[in-house]
Parts: structure tokens; C-alpha cells; sequence
């Protein structure tokens, strides 16, 4: 009869360690068009040193802003963080602006978004769904590395089939933006919604 095994839960992700930095990490040049979310008065460049979403500087010396691979991806980063909640309302779709990101040069991403990427650094899944604090911690190390990435590619912790990114301010000159309009008037928001299985309520 085999030997019984206790499953004990994994806790927090560790934070980065000195033999991190040793590492060759699995960057990949992107060249695609991301979109952003940003409240209706934002302007460009949007980086921010708030301290206060997963891969921001913890230590706020440079900036961040964070990108979706499509529009499926921007809208549930921004209204499906509520679990079991799926409605949205008028006013909360007003209240922002789609705005496409196009790199006028490659942007150096270190790929998050496989096992093994993750698995070259020495990171799990934890980084991108569980505590802020250790993610920006591992921000920081990234940031540092020899390498200089521009950001961090990785899965969306709202929908795991979508990709997110996190850019970096000194990729900075390297993207263009263009606002595309407040997302309800897109035509894809009914797409989104049907997709997500969101109801639009009229307030």
C-alpha cells in the first residue's frame, strides 16, 4: 500500500533571490499593438509610481502602465474584478477611454506567459494571481536584471486565456498612442459583453 501524502497549501510566492539575477531571462520582442483602459481625462504617457497595482515599483523611482492583448482583455482587467459580479454600468463605461499602444520598435518583454518562461526565473503563477507586495518586489528584480527589459508579458489573473503586459518607463520612447474613443461606443463592446455574459444596466 503506498505511503499517504499530506497536501499542504503552497502560501505566498517567495521573493526574488540573489541567484535570480545569474539567470538568462526568456525575453521576447514584441512588435503587436496593445490596448489600454485609462480614466476619460488621462493623457499620455501614463506611467505611474502609485505603488499600488501588482508590478509597480515598490520602491517608486519608475514607472508603470499596463497593457491587454485585445479590448476582451482591457475590459476584464478593469470590470471583472469583482468575482460573481457580472454587470456593468453605463457611467462606469463612460467613464473611460480605449486607447491602442503601437511599438515604433521592438519592446523587450520578459515572457511570463508560459511554464517555461516562468520556469527559467524561477517564478509560478502565484506572481501574477496572488500578493501585490511580492510582485512588485519581483518588479524591482526584474527592472534591475543585466538584461533591461522594457516590461513583463504575462497571463491575466481575471481570464488566464488573455495576455496582459506591464510596461516600463524607459520603453517609453518606443510606443505610440492613439485614444479610440470611450469603449461604450466601440463596436466590439457588445461582443465583450455577450462573451463575458455581462449585463449593461442604463445608469
Amino acid at each position: 500500500m503506498g505511503r499517504s501524502r499530506i497536501r499542504v497549501s503552497p502560501g505566498p510566492h517567495p521573493k526574488p533571490r540573489v541567484e535570480f539575477f545569474k539567470h538568462h531571462l526568456p525575453i521576447v520582442d514584441c512588435t503587436k499593438e496593445w490596448f489600454t483602459l485609462q480614466p476619460t481625462k488621462a493623457h499620455w504617457p501614463f506611467f505611474s509610481r502609485n505603488q499600488i497595482s501588482r508590478f509597480d515599483d515598490p520602491q517608486r523611482r519608475y514607472g508603470t502602465f499596463y497593457v491587454g492583448e485585445d479590448i476582451f482583455c482591457c475590459f476584464v482587467e478593469v470590470y471583472g474584478r469583482e468575482a460573481g459580479t457580472n454587470i456593468v454600468t453605463e457611467t462606469e463605461l463612460n467613464s473611460r477611454d480605449l486607447f491602442v499602444v503601437r511599438p515604433t520598435e521592438p519592446i523587450r518583454l520578459v515572457n511570463l506567459s508560459t511554464g517555461y518562461g516562468m520556469k527559467r526565473v524561477g517564478v509560478d503563477n502565484r506572481l501574477c494571481t496572488g500578493d501585490y507586495e511580492v510582485a512588485q518586489h519581483w518588479s524591482r528584480a526584474f527592472y534591475e536584471h543585466r538584461q533591461q527589459p522594457d516590461g513583463l508579458r504575462y497571463r491575466s489573473r481575471y481570464d488566464p486565456s488573455r495576455v496582459c503586459a506591464v510596461v516600463f518607463d524607459r520603453a517609453r520612447a518606443k510606443l505610440e498612442v492613439k485614444n479610440l474613443g470611450k469603449l461604450i461606443d466601440n463596436e466590439l463592446l457588445f461582443d465583450v459583453l455577450n462573451y463575458y455574459e455581462y449585463g449593461l444596466i442604463k445608469y
